[in-house]
């Protein structure tokens, strides 16, 4: 038999990590993120991100990342579980098509990406996407983010 803490950690609502992120929306645009620009620009470079590239972002976070690969040239979307957020990605990036919603149920078809990234992103924020033992530096929405990509597609993941 198992209890209802047992039940509510199996089946972890993702809205919950976005109401969390969500919470101090203003602080996180404005003062954390701007501190990772060097980051986001060096991933970006090493991934050769360029004009006509299609990128996805997950847990784009206010959509500083999308927004500096926008001026590279490349063609962006993001997805975070944070509406609040996401409202200040889309104010950032009118053009792209960013989205509010679960990571590991993203809108896109398999390959519609040249390039995914996550910055902190993609890590065990629920029992699904819990690590795997036998390779402890993925996680199960890693092979999410690559069906997301063409064929040569380039993920990126800090």
């Amino acid at each position: 038999m198992t209890n209802d803490i047992e039940v509510t950690q199996r089946h972890a609502d993702w809205t919950v990590v976005g109401r969390g992120w969500g919470h101090a929306v203003e602080n996180f645009a404005t003062l954390s993120e701007p501190a990772n620009v060097r980051e986001y620009v060096s991933m970006h470079e090493h991934l050769r991100i360029g004009p006509g590239d299609r990128r996805l972002d997950i847990a784009c976070g206010s959509g500083l990342a999308v927004e500096l690969a926008h001026l590279s040239g490349a063609v962006g979307a993001g997805i975070d579980a944070s509406e609040r957020l996401v409202a200040v990605a889309c104010d950032r990036n009118p053009d792209a098509d960013m989205q509010v919603g679960d990571m590991h149920a993203p809108p896109w078809a398999d390959g519609t990406f040249d390039v995914v990234t996550s910055f902190r992103g993609i890590w065990g924020t629920t029992p699904e996407a819990s690590t795997n033992r036998s390779r402890p530096n993925q996680t199960r929405a890693s092979p999410l983010a690559s069906r997301r990509c063409t064929g040569g597609c380039h993920v990126g993941r800090r």
